[in-house]
């Protein structure tokens, strides 16, 4: 480790991070600045123990600043009924919530492009399929949502409304 080693400054960096991760997408800067100081103040709390050699020594925390607001609580994002058949459940899911995953029908990568990689890749933050995939040609003409049963005519509808719904 390095003689002129800040744990100060890996501390900032770790609010920044939980406050970038949590308002990802967003573009709230108030809100992602109001979780960034409630975050540092928080990890601040934790490690300013007086038997600590390494954090005694730190500069002081960073002030608030005069226009910090509370975060705003992220909105859940919808959940489909469950059929009790996970693959049925994450396209009831992906169906709902169409940002989250990544739309790769007709990538080189993927199965539909000639490749053998997933035509949709969950995202790896901020629902419960992390990095899973789906393939195109099990897609289902039927898609269990809160409000009712959305039925299409053939696989090729229910992939060109995915597609659509996520911005494709």
């Amino acid at each position: 480790m390095a003689d002129n080693y800040n744990p100060q400054v890996g501390i900032i960096q770790t609010a920044a991070h939980v406050a970038g991760r949590i308002h990802a997408g967003s573009g709230d800067q108030n809100a992602w600045g109001a979780t960034f100081e409630t975050v540092l103040s928080a990890l601040l709390e934790e490690v300013e123990d007086t038997n600590s050699k390494s954090v005694a020594n730190t500069a002081p925390p960073l002030p608030a600043t005069d226009n910090s607001q509370p975060a705003a609580p992220q909105p859940a994002l919808a959940q489909a009924p469950s059929t009790g058949n996970k693959k049925q459940t994450m396209w009831d899911y992906l169906f709902t919530n169409p940002g989250s995953a990544f739309c790769n029908v007709n990538d080189p990568r993927s199965k539909t492009g000639g490749g053998k990689g997933p035509d949709f890749r969950f995202k790896n933050v901020g629902n419960p399929y992390l990095e899973e995939g789906l393939w195109a040609d099990s897609v289902p003409t039927r898609f269990n949502t809160a409000e009712g049963i959305v039925q299409f005519a053939t696989k090729m509808e229910a992939i060109a409304e995915l597609r659509q719904r996520m911005g494709h």
